[in-house]
């Protein structure tokens, strides 16, 4: 197999590209194939898209987006850790999942 080479500089400009669109240009010119899935969600990019009251169950080792139902790999917490109002509920036994939304980690223990 040949080694694929790659440019990273944008035609017009002479500045390097993001990774996005270096890979979005390859596809159009059938050099790459690419899959994309969302892996991850995170408080902004539910931000950019205008959703303000979001939360995920963690429970039996998946995180799930309640709203949507689908299971994601990892959540950021970009916005919410500096936020005063989140906060890490305490828990005594061990719980059996947790509830995530921008106010906090909260325990769900029956």
């Amino acid at each position: 197999m040949r080694p694929l080479k790659v440019v990273l500089k944008k035609p017009d400009t002479k500045k390097a590209g993001d990774f996005t669109s270096i890979v979005f240009t390859m596809m159009d010119k059938k050099l790459l194939k690419a899959f994309f899935k969302t892996t991850f969600q995170s408080d902004l990019m539910l931000r950019k898209y205008g959703i303000s009251n979001w939360d995920f169950l963690w429970e039996d080792g998946k995180l799930i987006n309640s709203h949507t139902k689908k299971e994601v790999l990892y959540f950021h917490f970009i916005i919410s850790k500096n936020s005063k109002q989140f906060r890490v509920g305490a828990y005594d036994p061990e719980p059996l999942a947790f509830t995530i939304n921008k106010y906090g980690i909260n325990a769900i223990i029956e």
